[in-house]
């Protein structure tokens, strides 16, 4: 379990506490309840610490907002943003000569 994962479940939980919303757990089983939700996030995922920190901030805070009742995983899930998309640089050079080189690679791919 990432480090930097159970501290933003931590902190989470802690803003949701401050809520007192309906079927929070009990305080002895919060530990657990963190260890389980890292595992279950963990579970056929990969996060990236710069790329996802953030992104669980911001749906911790949006479960913040619009709960009324402890959040499940999928839960959070839901509330993620989408990953931000960079889109490619323009390619540089002619355009003619890379159809003329494509052309070529076909040429090849078929004799």
């Amino acid at each position: 379990m990432e480090v930097w994962m159970k501290n933003a479940v931590i902190e989470g939980f802690q803003r949701l506490t401050c809520l007192g919303l309906e079927g929070q757990p009990a305080a002895d089983v919060l530990p657990m309840t963190v260890a389980t939700w890292c595992e279950a996030l963990s579970l056929g995922r990969v996060w990236v610490q710069a790329r996802d920190e953030p992104r669980f901030r911001v749906a911790f805070a949006r479960l913040c907002a619009s709960s009324r009742r402890w959040p499940s995983v999928p839960d959070f899930v839901a509330a993620l943003p989408a990953v931000e998309q960079k889109a490619l640089p323009r390619p540089k050079g002619d355009p003619e000569h890379a159809r003329r080189a494509l052309e070529e690679l076909a040429r090849i791919l078929r004799a």
